[in-house]
């Protein structure tokens, strides 16, 4: 059994993200940068007109003679003179000799001519590589691809993009206890809700190939599908069947599958039967099957583990400040479901770890390490987001 420090760090030092691969820009969303991303080009590429209106000439005119229009997309080039405008919209190419547009808004129109009406500060002009210029480093190696991420490198023409690979996850639901929702109710069973903590915290981290495999209290059977899984998975997640009943088979099957076991139990309440092991590059969790356990161990070790594989920075503990007594005479690290407003934190007052109805209004997990045993009122404390 180790503590919760030497658990996190350990997770941290065992994975990177190591394997890179190529995508469209299309499939990008939540994926990781493997390298940084130069512009090819200038941006915006050309003088670009601001607005709809009019490019003018100015040099003490007020009328102007109207020689045409320029689309947004039109090459056409057109020379201006003192005393001449074109017509012009938003996105297109102004004229080298324009020095400003005019509001169409600021205008009186003539047969071929016009009058400006009111003059602005602004020439409403967007210069040449005013928001990035060729050569420019755009996005850094291990930014997250998100949708304004995305729509900034499509209006620079990139369709390819270098990115850490996405992790295939099984999660591996055992016991013979368990019913799906929907299933009529049995006496002396469990509706299964693990399975959907996981896939949506899951989810929520960016992964998308998730699947499901659930096997019964049964040594052969555990130890088959987890050889299974091995081949085809970066990650397994198992939920339930990691403590020391007679039934609790997963620690045995990922033995006997050659998982080099990193460490199994950690000084902590809730969720102290936690395991993590490797073989070669996958990755093996087996949490416990109480549902906020296993929420609360998938919070503050799996989800470190994913963002690592995943290419992410790992989210560190914040600092708050208490706003009630906790009392820690358990000589064990506590994570505590609770409510985090303005850096303040209130513990709720139920923490049983079979209990997930608390964690619906809980967005902290208050940290009180083991050798801690009291926290007042005012006091400093860790804490940890919840993912929801």
């Amino acid at each position: 059994m180790i503590a919760v420090a030497q658990a996190l760090s350990h997770i941290e030092k065992s994975i990177m993200s190591n394997t890179i691969i190529e995508t469209s820009i299309t499939e990008a969303h939540g994926y990781v940068l493997a390298q940084d991303v130069v512009s090819d080009i200038d941006l915006p590429p050309f003088r670009q007109s601001a607005m709809d209106g009019y490019a003018v000439r100015l040099w003490g005119h007020e009328e102007f003679v109207v020689k045409g229009e320029i689309q947004a997309g039109s090459n056409m080039e057109v020379s201006l003179r003192q005393g001449e405008a074109v017509r012009i919209y938003t996105g297109a190419r102004v004229p080298e000799e324009a020095n400003k547009v005019v509001m169409k808004e600021h205008v009186e129109v003539f047969n071929s001519s016009i009058k400006v009406v009111k003059f602005q500060e602004k020439t409403n002009i967007k210069t040449q590589g005013e928001q990035i210029k060729r050569g420019e480093r755009v996005l850094s190696k291990g930014d997250e691809l998100n949708t304004a991420a995305i729509s900034f490198l499509a209006g620079l023409g990139v369709a390819k993009l270098m990115v850490y690979k996405k992790p295939s996850v099984a999660v591996l639901i055992s016991g013979n206890e368990l019913l799906q929702p929907g299933d009529p109710w049995q006496q002396a069973k469990t509706y299964d809700s693990n399975s959907y903590i996981l896939k949506l915290l899951l989810q929520k981290v960016g992964v998308d190939d998730i699947s499901f495999y659930y096997v019964e209290d049964d040594t052969k059977s555990s130890v088959a599908m987890v050889g299974d899984l091995l081949d085809d998975h970066d990650f397994i997640v198992a939920t339930g069947g990691i403590s020391v009943g007679d039934y609790d088979l997963m620690r045995v099957a990922f033995q006997a599958n050659d998982v080099e076991e990193q460490f199994y139990k950690i000084n902590q309440k809730p969720g102290k039967p936690i395991y993590f092991g490797l073989k070669n590059d996958k990755v093996v969790f087996g949490l416990p099957g109480n549902p906020a356990a296993c929420f609360i161990n998938f919070q503050i070790y799996v989800l470190p583990a994913l963002r690592r594989f995943l290419g992410k920075s790992i989210s560190s503990f914040k600092k708050g400040v208490t706003d009630q007594k906790i009392v820690n005479n358990s000589g064990k690290a506590l994570f505590l479901r609770g409510e985090c407003l303005n850096g303040h934190l209130n513990v709720f007052s139920n923490q049983s770890s079979s209990l997930l109805q608390s964690l619906i209004q809980a967005n902290a997990l208050i940290y009180v390490p083991e050798d801690m045993e009291a926290v007042e009122i005012g006091d400093e404390v860790q804490y940890v987001d919840i993912v929801q």
